[in-house]
């Protein structure tokens, strides 16, 4: 019997519709849930914009709305998967940083429609990061953009400099919805749109805005549906890696590199570079205001053994696990402190590096807030630093479990002050190499073939930035 092609066609979805059915009842709807699409009716949709809770826009039904809306639940849903992944990767640290500046915590939905939560993104119009700052924006916000950094792909830096434009916006505006257009097309089409319609509402003058811009506001409450909602479309979140999720962040202020991290915790380069996207060269220069390194959670004790101008590490989700490094305790010794006269043009990178202390200490001892500093006042200086001691509440991550129970301590021939290590007592179990003029420690590893972190553990007090020629090392034979 020949059947008419209209017959054959609901006669095959009649019977996947069937076969999806048994499938589910048999316990088997996570294998086969993102091929089920459910279809819901604009009645329904509605409703849920309806239950939503937004302190920036109130969500509204329109065409481009229910447009939006399927893009994410049935014509991208791949993308969709891909973004509620991410989530946890940074939604947290939006909300941190939106509630540090009194600003609506809502406005995270924003770097959904602007990036699609990729700190990569770079549109073809040049935005690039999360929330796709074009290179003009970005300096006048502050973020540095080169050819070794381009904050703009920094977490942490990115989303300060978006509370700034848009607390700036807001401030002009006085409305969410004006301030999102205008953070999407600039103040002046908002304004000239303003001007021809003679309102300020968004949904009477967005006709005299550009297509893309009109369309701003409905994709917001699109990526706000999504979230709340995605579930009811059979939409799962691809999980992200958990190296990736459950992260620290501290800040550095002397020069490493990435292959540098690598050696010392054993974190992979790819973990290193998803992480840490704005360094283009996989180099932290460092500076006097210090640069965000951020690494797995139990990776970040091993970085902090071994280099000390970092500040404390924050969780990214406190909040929301129990685990890793914990506290970390300075231990100051009883020795008198000096007091520094500040003068002119003096920064307080400049300042620790004469004293032989990092910029993290010079703001704990004398408990400053900002990095600005007024000439003719003192700074206190400890005259021996702190010793930083970690406390895990587990044991942290360290690569190779070689350590020492007697860490050797490091001999500087040029420093008389400095004890020898009697040679009876070294010897028999370690050989010694002297540092050469331009020689760095990774090279000094790879040639005795070692770790870099095998070799830190055997010379206590040694440190990555600070040797010199002339410094006598020494290595387990």
């Amino acid at each position: 019997m020949h059947l008419s092609r209209p017959l054959f066609n609901y006669i095959t979805t009649l019977f996947l519709f069937f076969l999806s059915s048994n499938l589910i009842a048999q316990g088997n709807y996570v294998a086969y849930t993102s091929s089920i699409i459910p279809t819901f009716t604009d009645a329904e949709i509605r409703q849920r914009l309806n239950t939503i809770d937004n302190r920036v826009i109130q969500p509204r039904f329109t065409p481009i709305v229910r447009s939006y809306i399927n893009t994410y639940t049935v014509r991208k849903r791949d993308k969709a998967e891909y973004i509620l992944g991410r989530i946890p990767m940074y939604f947290p640290l939006f909300e941190k940083y939106l509630k540090e500046n009194n600003l609506p915590t809502d406005l995270k939905y924003l770097a959904i429609v602007e990036s699609a939560l990729n700190p990569e993104a770079l549109s073809r119009s040049g935005a690039g990061g999360l929330w796709q700052f074009m290179p003009g924006t970005g300096k006048e916000m502050g973020l540095k953009i080169n050819r070794t950094v381009d904050e703009r792909s920094d977490p942490h830096k990115a989303t300060l400099a978006a509370c700034k434009y848009l607390q700036q916006l807001y401030d002009r505006y006085h409305d969410w919805e004006l301030a999102l257009a205008a953070y999407n097309s600039g103040p002046g089409k908002v304004n000239r749109a303003i001007k021809r319609s003679r309102s300020r509402n968004f949904w009477k003058l967005k006709r005299f805005l550009p297509r893309e811009t009109r369309n701003y506001v409905p994709a917001f409450i699109a990526a706000c549906y999504l979230v709340q909602h995605y579930d009811k479309h059979n939409l799962t979140a691809i999980q992200m890696p958990r190296d990736m999720v459950l992260t620290e962040t501290t800040k550095v202020y002397d020069r490493v590199t990435f292959s540098e991290i690598n050696s010392i915790t054993g974190t992979p380069m790819h973990v290193l570079e998803t992480l840490n996207p704005s360094y283009k060269r996989g180099i932290i220069k460092g500076s006097y205001t210090g640069d965000y390194l951020t690494l797995p959670y139990d990776r970040i004790g091993t970085f902090l053994q071994y280099y000390r101008n970092a500040d404390n590490p924050t969780s990214n989700f406190s909040s929301k696990y129990d685990g890793g490094i914990k506290t970390i305790v300075v231990e100051n010794t009883p020795n008198q402190s000096l007091r520094h006269t500040i003068q002119p043009r003096e920064t307080l990178y400049g300042i620790a590096r004469k004293h032989n202390c990092s910029v993290a200490e010079l703001r704990r001892w004398n408990q400053l807030q900002s990095d600005r500093l007024l000439v003719g006042s003192a700074l206190l200086i400890q005259k021996s630093n702190p010793r930083i001691k970690l406390k895990p509440s587990r044991k942290p991550y360290i690569p190779f479990q070689k350590l020492p129970l007697h860490p050797i301590r490091l001999v500087d021939k040029f420093d008389a002050k400095k004890k020898p290590i009697k040679q009876k007592n070294a010897s028999s179990e370690f050989s010694s190499h002297t540092l050469k003029r331009g020689e760095t420690l990774l090279e000094v590893a790879g040639q005795y073939g070692v770790s870099l972190s095998e070799l830190l553990s055997q010379n206590e007090g040694l440190e990555l930035h600070k040797i010199k020629a002339g410094q006598v090392i020494l290595l387990k034979k």
